[in-house]
C-alpha cells in the first residue's frame, strides 16, 4: 500500500480519481506511473524486435518454428530476447494498472494517453505477430488492377508482394467486407508499387479504429454505469490492441471502433432529454438516433460482417425511449434501415456485388485449438488417429457444424429473448458481449485478436470480477501464443489445447444441466 500513498491515491468515495498532478508523484513500483513506464519500455523493446524478428518484408520464412541454426544467429537471438522482454514488459505494465483500474482510480483520459504512448513505438516499426496486413495490400493491388478479390486470390496477379504474405492466403478470396477492400485498394493505389507506403495507409486506417474506440468506449461505459477508466484499461489498453490492432494493423480495429460507436449511439439518451422546448418531435429524434446507430453498425459490417451480430441488441438499446405499440418493430425498422443504407453505400462504391457473402462464410482451413469447436472436434478425433482409422476429419467437420449451426443460434436466442421487451443498457450490453463470446466459441478458427470482439464490449458493461479475471487470463494467453513473425503456437500445442477445450465444454454442459435442474425444481 506504500506505493498508493506515495502517489496520493484515494479510494472511490473518498476523493477524486488519479489526476495529472498525482501522476507526477514519486515513481514507485505498483503505481500507475510505474505501470505506464514499464509498458512503454516493453513497447520500445517490441519495436526493436519488429525490426529484427518481426513480420518484416523478406524476413524469416513464414509458417515454421525457429530452428536451432536460426536461433544461433546473433541478430535473431537478440531480436527474440527483445520480443520476450518486451512482451513481458507490456503485459506487466498493463497488469500493474489492474488494481487502480478496478478501484476506480484511473481516469479514462489518462488510460487513453497511456495507450497512445504504448502505440507510438509500434506505429513506426514493421508489423508484429501477423502477416495479414501484407494480404490486405496484395488484395488491394489485385482489386486496383480490375480483378475481383471475392473470386480470386492475390496469386492471380503476379506481384513481388506475394512473398511476404502467408502462403495460405495467396489463393484464397478475401473474407472481408466491401469497405475493407476499398481501403485496401486505396492503399495499393497510393502506394504505386511501394509496399511500405501501402502498409502505412493500412495502419492509418487501423489507428482510426483505435481512436474511435478511445472516443466511444468511455461514453459507452458511462451509459452502462461502469467506471470509464476501468473499461478503457481492459478494452483499450489491452496488449492485444497494441500488438494486433496497432502493430498488426488488422481490419478488426476499424470494425471494433465503428461497432462501439454504433452501440453508444443506440444506448444514449441525450436526444430524448433535449425534446423539451424543441421544435423537433421526440419520435423524429429517436428515429434519427436509431438511423445513426444503424449506419455505424452497417459500416462496421462493411469491414467485417461479424459486426451484424450486434444489430438485434442495438435494437433493444433503442427500445426504452420508445412508447406506444409495436415498439420493437419500429426500433428494428429504424436500426436496420441505417445498416442497410450504410452497407449498401459501401457495396455500391466497391462495385463487387454480393461476393462478400460467399467469401466471408467460406470454409476455414486452419485447425487450431483456440477455437472451442475445432478443439472439441480434434480431441474427439484423437482416438481415430491413434488407431490409424479414417474419419477424424469427419468428426471435426461435424463438431464445427453443430457448434455453428445448432448451438450458436440457440445461445443467441437465449441471450436475446429474455430482454426483448427492453432492459437497462448494461444488461443488454452484457448479453451483446456474451453473444460475441458465443460466436468465438462456435467459430471454426479463432485468432488472438478475435478475443477483442467480446472483451471490448464486456469491458464497458461487465462488473463481475470473475468475468473480468477470466478476460484478463484469456488476454494474457492469447498475447503470448503468437511469435513475432506471426507463427501461432496453437498449431503445435493441440495435444494440450484440444483436451482442454473438451474439458471446458463438458464443464459448461454440466453447469447448464445443473442450473436447469434448479429452475425446474422451483
Amino acid at each position: 500500500m506504500g506505493g498508493w500513498r506515495a502517489c496520493k491515491h484515494v479510494r472511490v468515495g473518498q476523493g477524486e480519481p488519479l489526476t495529472r498532478g498525482d501522476e507526477r508523484g514519486r515513481w514507485r513500483l505498483g503505481t500507475p506511473a510505474a505501470g505506464r513506464s514499464i509498458g512503454l519500455a516493453g513497447a520500445v523493446l517490441l519495436a526493436v524486435a519488429a525490426y529484427t524478428v518481426g513480420a518484416v518484408p523478406g524476413g524469416v520464412p513464414y509458417g515454421r518454428l525457429p530452428s536451432a541454426q536460426l536461433l544461433a544467429q546473433p541478430r535473431y537471438s537478440i531480436g527474440m530476447a527483445c520480443w520476450v522482454l518486451g512482451l513481458a514488459g507490456l503485459l506487466a505494465g498493463w497488469l500493474v494498472l489492474r488494481r487502480p483500474a478496478r478501484d476506480g482510480l484511473l481516469r479514462a483520459r489518462w488510460v487513453v494517453v497511456t495507450t497512445l504512448l504504448w502505440a507510438v513505438p509500434l506505429l513506426i516499426a514493421p508489423p508484429l505477430a501477423s502477416r495479414d496486413v501484407y494480404a490486405y495490400a496484395a488484395q488491394g493491388e489485385l482489386y486496383a488492377h480490375g480483378l475481383d478479390p471475392y473470386h480470386s486470390g492475390p496469386a492471380a496477379l503476379p506481384s513481388h508482394w506475394l512473398a511476404d504474405m502467408s502462403p495460405s492466403w495467396r489463393d484464397s478470396p478475401a473474407p472481408y467486407g466491401p469497405l475493407a477492400l476499398l481501403i485496401a485498394r486505396l492503399a495499393a493505389v497510393v502506394a504505386a508499387g511501394h509496399l511500405t507506403v501501402a502498409l502505412a495507409v493500412l495502419r492509418i486506417a487501423a489507428l482510426a479504429g483505435v481512436l474511435l474506440l478511445a472516443g466511444y468506449l468511455p461514453r459507452l461505459a458511462r451509459l452502462a454505469g461502469v467506471d470509464a477508466g476501468a473499461a478503457c484499461w481492459l478494452g483499450l489498453a489491452s496488449p492485444l490492441v497494441a500488438i494486433h490492432l496497432v502493430s498488426g494493423a488488422h481490419s478488426d480495429a476499424l470494425m471494433l471502433g465503428l461497432l462501439v460507436a454504433g452501440l453508444t449511439l443506440a444506448a444514449q439518451r441525450r436526444f430524448a432529454g433535449r425534446v423539451a422546448g424543441s421544435r423537433i418531435p421526440a419520435p423524429a429524434l429517436t428515429a434519427a438516433t436509431a438511423l445513426l446507430a444503424g449506419a455505424a453498425l452497417g459500416l462496421a459490417a462493411a469491414v467485417k460482417v461479424t459486426a451484424l451480430l450486434a444489430v438485434p441488441f442495438a435494437v433493444l438499446l433503442i427500445l426504452p425511449v420508445l412508447s406506444g405499440r409495436c415498439r420493437l418493430v419500429r426500433a428494428a425498422v429504424a436500426v436496420v434501415a441505417g445498416v442497410a443504407v450504410a452497407f449498401g453505400a459501401a457495396s455500391a462504391a466497391a462495385g463487387l456485388g454480393f461476393g462478400w457473402a460467399s467469401a466471408a462464410f467460406g470454409a476455414e482451413a486452419s485447425v487450431q485449438w483456440t477455437s472451442l469447436s475445432t478443439g472439441v472436434g480434434t480431441a474427439l478425433g484423437f482416438p481415430l488417429r491413434l488407431l490409424g482409422l479414417p474419419g477424424a476429419g469427419g468428426v471435426l467437420a461435424v463438431a464445427r457444424d453443430l457448434a455453428l449451426f445448432v448451438v450458436l443460434p440457440a445461445v443467441l436466442v437465449a441471450l436475446w429473448w429474455p430482454v426483448r421487451r427492453g432492459a437497462e443498457p448494461r444488461a443488454v450490453l452484457v448479453r451483446t458481449g456474451w453473444a460475441f463470446a458465443a460466436l468465438l466459441a462456435a467459430s471454426p478458427a479463432v485468432h488472438p485478436w478475435y478475443v477483442l470482439w467480446p472483451v471490448v464490449i464486456l469491458a464497458a458493461a461487465a462488473t463481475d470480477r470473475r468475468v473480468v479475471t477470466g478476460m484478463v487470463a484469456v488476454t494474457v494467453l492469447m498475447t503470448v501464443l503468437v511469435l513475432p513473425d506471426g507463427y501461432n503456437l496453437a498449431r503445435v500445442t493441440g495435444w494440450v489445447g484440444a483436451p482442454l477445450d473438451l474439458a471446458i465444454v463438458l464443464g459448461l454442459g454440466w453447469l447448464a444441466v445443473r442450473r436447469l435442474r434448479r429452475v425446474t425444481a422451483v
